[in-house]
């Protein structure tokens, strides 16, 4: 669930070895919820219920 946030591209013709790229995301409660319901695993070892 990235941000839809433009990023820079690149052609899969300009990629070389070694090149790298960095993504970073925040989990929040929402997300683990989204995925819950997703999934359909709501096992409380997962879910903070308070």
């Amino acid at each position: 669930m990235f941000d839809n946030q433009s990023r820079g591209t690149i052609c899969i013709e300009d990629l070389e070895i070694g090149m790298v790229r960095h993504l970073t995301k925040t989990v929040t409660d929402r997300d683990i919820e989204l995925f819950a319901e997703v999934s359909t695993d709501r096992n409380p070892v997962h879910l903070d219920e308070s």
